[in-house]
């Protein structure tokens, strides 16, 4: 039944006669099962005033059904702040009688009435078993302010520990540092009271002062683990207001408890940027000082953490040492950078630690570095270091172990080749490689090896390896590998092993291998539309796990790895391309669908819409931690797939990047002409046109208007005035923005590449008309950028370009870049090919093919051969003829000119 009209007229005739008849009529329909019901018994109740809450009171003394009672607790505190919100007594009844959410109504209802009376209640409030209503009772108080701190400081006595607890944080939140004295007055009082100091610890971390650090420190007295605990907590919430108090009581302290406290504190609040102040208790003449920074201060991940971990490698105590080297460990990539550049030291101790750390860390890429102390003074370090290469298990570990046998010491021989059977790669073939090598200590020592191995078949083997018809030796023995240790070893324990059977392992193992593809992911494909089909949207990823590490991270660890590329491919841990050779990262292998969630992360939505129309885009990507890349998204069979080459935020200058110094100046300053950078992928190009850009800008007065895609150095205008526009940033296309740069009055133009006839013709007018043109081209050799320029048009085309060009162009520079003799990085060997007159005519009249032999012979006028450039680097020692020699032009007269033999 509803409250009709009827009824409710009825029900107020009877209040002015029987209000308690009345009050009876309207109560069962509170419990209405329709609001508006409950509501109008309600609004009849107000008609009672303060009668109604008499009557209600009642009811609910009398009530056994809880849902019932709480509804009458619930409209008796509407009734209430209608009629009498003062009428504390009447809020206290209710306040017992309901549950939960009645108490926090209740409490609700007395924020919007404020006055002094309430705070007895309150206070009773935040002695509540619910912390929901502590701590709304809490932040009531705290707007009676001074009243409210002479009401905690009477009842402290005898409150309960919520309210003890509460107490404490009032005070703080009203008085900040003036609490302290209350504080302080409350625990005098209870001196042995440790729960009573705990919340005083508690709570001092919500008062913004610092004369709270001392306070909280001269706690750590007590031998309470509590109150340490609480310490800690305090002081961790200040630690942003007061960090450089903290370090200087770091700094100045000398009591151990207070030092761990505080660098606990540190640990847990900071990053590496704190050690910048803190660097001096790493070299604290305190023992125990040195130990607890480095066991606090080492977990930051970050190579500032990993540089000053190295220095203690010199510490006078084992355990320092020890503990430096574990925390570097730890720091896994952040350590790499470091550790290597460690290795150069000229201090034993801590180029052994480094080793060590090294060790540990099995890193593939760090092999080249650690290869290069096999040839220095220390014969402990060489041997350290040949167990490194050992421990590190990586495929290039047995190449390093067989140069080893042409060491200068015979130990290193010795231990090399007593470490060579431990070798997971490949270790037969190798030395089967070294057998046949044209230096003698490598050959010796593969054999004895071998000999040792108890491999006894071996030279039967190479005997047929050398009788086989029309075959390359190292072609067979490389293919060996594909053979499975075991079978290998097992085939030359004999004396006479035959190798048609070994050969016949090849191609099994490459069906075996061909045939490893994840199940899961078999019948994966973003879309099953052509290239010819409409639009093929990326699929949802909204429900796929993300992939375990963070994109950020990933490309964080990248660059600590010294990564100049990092590949995402599906079914494959991440691959970086570190000193020319590509790595896998020590992680999981990524899903088609986490690279679709790292897609969406990198490329903003105009991009994903060109990416699904045309299965690729270039783009470039920034990290929050300012790392920079040249992304391609492109789709394979499998799925979509990532390539990133990484951007350096300096600005390169030709000495750095080891170029031709005199000879790149001099192109970098001519007035007119075109300037092209030739050179396969990956080979510098890019570094090569910022440099040029870099010296320019420090040089002339200049407008230079760069046209590339993407962006990739950024450079700040010093003399000159620069402006650089991103293709499908900034402009359509690269024709687009060489045409516009005709209307922009540029001295110099740059164009990240020549990439059809339309961008060509364009930059050979540009470079005819009084403009400098920089620009790269995708071609090996200086003769064959010349004749892809020309093949970029038509038959009937080709002699006027041909024309245009031996006009126009002013120089091309061809480089390649070549593992240095240490394998530790990479340097850029130039071809370059000047203008001349004589030049002017090959071109002119298309006989390109003399080229060559003009570059080669025109060292006057400042030309270089890609055979002279070659020769100079491995006689000057920084480039091996290993690797040197697949560039060769004429092999034959080259080896006449260099003053070293190939090894193997």
């Amino acid at each position: 039944m509803d409250l009709s009209i009827e009824i409710q007229e009825e029900i107020a005739i009877l209040s002015q006669s029987n209000p308690q008849e009345s009050f009876d009529k309207i109560v069962p329909f509170l419990n209405h099962e329709k609001w508006n019901e409950r509501k109008k018994a309600s609004e009849l109740l107000l008609k009672l005033e303060d009668k109604a809450l008499d009557f209600l009171s009642q009811t609910i003394l009398n009530e056994k059904n809880q849902k019932k009672l709480n509804t009458y607790c619930y409209w008796g505190t509407i009734l209430l702040f209608q009629l009498n919100p003062k009428n504390i007594q009447k809020a206290y009844f209710l306040y017992n009688a309901g549950d939960e959410q009645i108490k926090l109504h209740i409490l609700s209802h007395l924020k919007e009435h404020i006055y002094d009376e309430r705070i007895p209640f309150l206070y009773q409030c935040i002695g509540s078993e619910l912390w929901d209503v502590r701590e709304k009772a809490s932040k009531l108080l705290l707007v009676h302010k001074e009243q409210a701190v002479k009401y905690i400081e009477q009842a402290f006595d005898t409150a309960n520990s919520h309210q003890r607890f509460w107490s404490f944080r009032i005070l703080a939140h009203i008085l900040n540092s003036e609490a302290i004295k209350y504080f302080s007055k409350f625990i005098k009082s209870n001196p042995n009271d440790e729960q009573l100091q705990t919340f005083a610890v508690s709570n001092l971390g919500e008062i913004i002062d610092t004369k709270v650090i001392h306070t909280l420190l001269n706690f750590l007295k007590t031998d309470s683990f509590l109150i340490s605990e609480e310490v800690f907590r305090s002081l961790t919430k200040l630690y942003s207001h007061f960090q450089e108090e903290i370090f200087t009581v770091l700094l100045k302290n000398k009591d151990k408890r207070i030092s761990e406290m505080l660098l606990r504190v540190v640990e847990i609040s900071s990053d590496a940027s704190c050690l910048t102040n803190l660097q001096k208790l790493f070299q604290s003449s305190d023992y125990q000082t040195r130990y607890l920074a480095v066991s606090h201060l080492g977990n930051f991940q970050d190579q500032k953490t990993a540089e000053i971990l190295i220095q203690l490698f010199s510490d006078e105590k084992w355990s320092i040492r020890k503990l430096a080297m574990d925390k570097i460990t730890a720091l896994k990539t952040y350590a790499i950078g470091p550790l290597l550049d460690s290795l150069q030291n000229e201090t034993e101790d801590l180029v052994f630690w480094s080793l060590k750390s090294l060790s540990h860390l099995k890193e593939a890429s760090t092999i080249p570095a650690i290869a290069a102390l096999l040839n220095t003074a220390s014969k402990d370090i060489r041997m350290l270091s040949l167990y490194t290469i050992l421990n590190i298990q990586a495929e290039d570990s047995g190449e390093y172990l067989l140069e080893a046998f042409d060491n200068p010491l015979w130990e290193v021989r010795q231990k090399s080749s007593e470490l060579y059977p431990k070798l997971k790669h490949f270790p037969i073939p190798l030395l089967l490689k070294g057998s046949i090598s044209k230096n003698q200590n490598i050959l010796f020592w593969s054999q004895k090896t071998l000999e040792t191995m108890k491999l006894k078949g071996y030279k039967n083997l190479l005997e047929q390896i050398y009788e086989k018809p029309d075959s390359n030796p190292h072609i067979i023995i490389k293919n060996l590998r594909l053979v499975p240790h075991q079978i290998l070893e097992k085939a030359l324990k004999k004396a006479n092993p035959i190798l048609i059977e070994i050969e016949e392992q090849v191609p099994k193992q490459i069906n075996k291998q061909s045939a490893k593809v994840p199940q899961e992911n078999n019948n994966y494909h973003p879309n099953q539309q052509t290239f010819l089909d409409t639009i093929a949207l990326l699929p949802d990823v909204s429900n796929v796990k993300s992939y375990a590490t963070n994109l950020e991270e990933i490309l964080q660890q990248s660059i600590n790895l010294s990564a100049s590329d990092i590949h995402i491919k599906v079914n494959h841990p991440p691959i970086i391309r570190t000193r020319s050779k590509l790595v896998p990262l020590k992680m999981p292998i990524v899903t088609p669908e986490q690279i679709i969630i790292f897609i969406k992360e990198i490329l903003p939505q105009n991009l994903v819409a060109r990416l699904e129309l045309n299965q690729q885009v270039d783009a470039s990507y920034q990290t929050s931690q300012n790392i920079r890349l040249r992304i391609n998204v492109f789709k394979t069979y499998m799925g979509y797939e990532i390539a990133g080459r990484f951007i350096s935020d300096q600005i390169p200058t030709f000495e750095n990047l080891q170029l031709p110094t005199a000879i790149m100046q001099k192109l970098s300053l001519v007035e007119h002409g075109l300037v092209i950078l030739t050179g396969p992928t990956g080979s510098g190009k890019t570094s090569t046109l910022a440099a040029m850009i870099n010296y320019i800008n420090r040089l002339n007065h200049k407008h230079i208007i760069c046209i590339e895609d993407p962006v990739e150095y950024i450079h700040q205008s010093q003399l000159c005035f620069i402006s650089q526009r991103e293709v499908l940033k900034d402009v359509p296309s690269f024709s687009a923005g060489i045409k516009a740069t005709l209307r922009e009055d540029p001295d110099i133009i740059l164009i990240g590449e020549l990439r059809d006839s339309e961008s060509v013709e364009t930059a050979l007018t540009l470079a005819g008309t009084g403009h400098l043109v920089l620009t790269t081209l995708h071609a090996p050799t200086c003769t064959t950028a010349v004749e892809q320029l020309m093949d970029f048009f038509s038959q009937e085309h080709q002699h006027h370009i041909r024309k245009q060009i031996s006009f126009n162009l002013n120089a091309i520079i061809s480089q390649r870049l070549l593992r240095n003799i240490n394998g530790t990085h990479r340097i850029p060997v130039c071809e370059v090919m000047t203008n001349t007159s004589a030049v002017k005519n090959i071109i002119r009249d298309g006989k390109t093919e003399q080229l060559p032999t003009m570059i080669e012979t025109s060292k006057k006028d400042g030309m270089i051969s890609l055979d002279q450039a070659l020769k100079h680097l491995v006689n000057s020692g920084r480039v091996s003829l290993e690797e040197a020699w697949p560039h060769v032009i004429d092999q034959k007269t080259f080896l006449t000119q260099t003053s070293r033999i190939i090894k193997h």
